[in-house]
């Protein structure tokens, strides 16, 4: 599917230096407007994915979080006494994998900025 998105893509790109310098900072935001002429219909095609990629990315995350209690009950990763602990019993849900992922994954953004300095 995101083949077909990038071949679209290129036959609708139109005027190169036009989409590269765009005022917004964000090339594709210039292709929808060019190929759309209309504020109103880029917008539509700019929120619809970024909704999508919100919901995935929630989906994606509760997965993960999942992933971790489950190994950590196994007694697979180190302090799998406290990650495997369950807060709510009624929902079976393990605060400590949601904590421990938003941890990982903002440490892991965080590497970029080191490497720039």
């Amino acid at each position: 599917m995101l083949f077909a998105f990038v071949i679209l893509l290129l036959f609708t790109i139109g005027d190169v230096d036009t989409v590269s310098n765009t005022p917004t900072g964000i090339p594709l935001i210039e292709v929808f407007y060019e190929a759309t002429n209309s504020k109103p219909a880029t917008t539509f095609l700019v929120i619809m994915p970024a909704i999508v990629l919100f919901f995935s990315t929630c989906n994606a995350f509760a997965s993960v979080s999942r992933l971790i209690w489950t190994f950590a009950k196994d007694k697979g990763l180190p302090f799998s006494r406290q990650l495997s602990y369950v807060i709510c019993p009624h929902l079976g849900k393990s605060f400590a994998g949601h904590r421990l992922r938003a941890t990982t994954n903002q440490v892991s953004r965080c590497i970029p900025l080191y490497g720039s300095l």
